[in-house]
């Protein structure tokens, strides 16, 4: 009697059982919606991420166009020449629809609405000043025309708008941070949960194991007296073995659904950024358009150099290739990626050779397009003038450029470009500096560091930036 006492007294767990397994049930659920909720999440920060390009672009494109309409109004108030009156009517001619796309893409932004409105009230005053200087010029008064260009209203109204346009972009990249800041949590979210149902799965299968246990050290006890209990614990163990066996059966479909969605996720994730390398790759041959479609060679050679940039990038981008989460990759494959790049143009065209030595670091995938172009910047500027003077035709020899990606001390990570070449001229003041040194300076300045430029030993120059800001993911 004691014995049927506690096989009644054992009863109770059945219940327990089946709440764990609604609680492990319920967890689960959760964790699918968590899932596809933070799909969602991402690909409606994919799309703000889109907006927020297409509004960068929009006002580097209004800037662009009324610095050529400037450029054409000077050239012809310099010289005369009816040619220069050619990239003056295409601009004012562009710049209307160009304000107007800039409008509709901030229209839902109220604050970068109101620079819009801001840059179009200067607007008109900068075209009447370019209109009459035009007409002057026209006139044989040119002596007026010079008058009215050193008058202040005009080059105020371009400084406006500069201003307000560098205002668009600095909201734009700061609302880019806080929108990738927000999928970060949501990441993170979603791995406390996973991580939670996965401890209470394993909670569950516990208490299934030791209950299974005791059913069967009872089972023995009463064998041969209690023939219709034994028969009645055979037919619960039979059922919950069956239950044991969907269980299972769930775990792994479940667990092939979230391997489906994954591989999902990661394909649509490869072709976000393959999508972002071919619409940075149309904006490289939209820039070469220009180039051609562009006579002053001081303009050239900077559409050239915003190519070559815009370029890289996109290079850059389509050969992204992240890690198992989704998150990290080889910031060693993509600066060796760039550097391939820049062997076939640069490299070949000048008979430079350049050398990489590279640890392999693990990153976070948006701090690896930013090293890629700073290796990049620095290296190209290696490359361009650091060898001039060179014969290679007559087997001189172009140089020779190494870039090296390595830790240093307290794990800071360092990256150094070093050439053999003529070395550096002296000091530049920050006015004579080029935008490619601004932009190193720039870039670095994001990973909390500096470039610093030194003479080589043996010759030549070396560039080394530490990166103390650059996180380090352990693989």
């Amino acid at each position: 009697m004691e014995r049927v006492a506690k096989a009644r007294e054992d009863g109770p767990l059945l219940p327990v059982t089946g709440l764990l397994a609604t609680l492990v049930g319920i967890l689960l659920v959760l964790v699918v919606g968590l899932a596809l909720w933070s799909n969602l999440k991402a690909r409606g920060g994919v799309e703000r991420l889109r907006e927020t390009s297409v509004v960068q672009s929009a006002a580097l494109t209004f800037l662009t166009r009324i610095q050529e309409a400037e450029t054409g109004q000077r050239g012809y108030l310099l010289t005369g020449d009816p040619k220069f009156l050619a990239p003056y009517e295409r601009a004012v001619s562009l710049i209307s629809e160009d304000l107007r796309q800039l409008e509709a893409a901030t229209r839902a932004d109220r604050a970068q609405a109101q620079r819009v409105a801001g840059i179009a009230g200067r607007l008109g005053d900068k075209l009447d000043e370019l209109a009459r200087t035009i007409a002057l010029v026209r006139e044989n008064r040119r002596a007026d025309a010079v008058a009215l260009v050193s008058a202040a209203a005009g080059k105020t109204a371009m400084d406006d708008m500069r201003t307000m346009v560098t205002r668009i972009l600095e909201g734009e990249d700061a609302e880019l941070l806080e929108r990738e800041a927000e999928l970060e949590r949501w990441n993170s979210l979603s791995t406390g949960a996973i991580a939670l149902a996965a401890f209470a799965t394993l909670v569950l299968v516990a208490a299934t194991l030791q209950l299974t246990k005791r059913q069967f050290a009872l089972s023995e006890t009463l064998r041969g007296r209690l023939a219709r209990l034994n028969g009645d614990l055979e037919a619960t163990v039979e059922r919950r073995t069956r239950e044991a066996d969907a269980a299972r059966a769930e775990a792994v479909s479940e667990k092939e659904r979230a391997e489906g969605e994954r591989a999902r996720v990661e394909l649509l994730l490869q072709e976000v950024n393959h999508r972002v390398g071919n619409n940075l790759a149309m904006v490289s041959a939209m820039l070469g358009l220009q180039v051609s479609g562009t006579s002053d060679e001081a303009v050239r050679s900077h559409l050239r150099a915003a190519q070559a940039r815009v370029a890289t990038i996109a290079n850059a981008q389509r050969r992204l290739r992240l890690e198992a989460d989704l998150a990290t990759v080889r910031a060693d494959e993509i600066v060796e990626s760039v550097m391939a790049d820049l062997r076939a143009t640069i490299g070949d065209e000048r008979g430079v050779e350049i050398e990489t030595r590279l640890e392999p670091l693990l990153v976070d995938s948006r701090d690896a397009i930013h090293l890629a172009i700073l290796a990049n910047e620095i290296a190209t500027n290696a490359a361009k003038h650091a060898f001039a003077g060179r014969d290679v035709a007559s087997g001189e020899g172009g140089g020779r450029i190494v870039v090296r990606l390595v830790l240093g001390a307290e794990r800071v990570p360092h990256l150094c470009v070093e050439d053999d070449g003529c070395g550096m001229p002296g000091p530049q003041a920050p006015a004579t500096r080029g935008i490619g040194q601004k932009l190193v300076t720039r870039l670095a300045g994001q990973f909390g560091g500096a470039p610093r430029i030194e003479p080589r030993t043996g010759g030549g120059t070396r560039v080394e930036v530490a990166l103390p800001g650059l996180a380090l993911r352990d693989a």
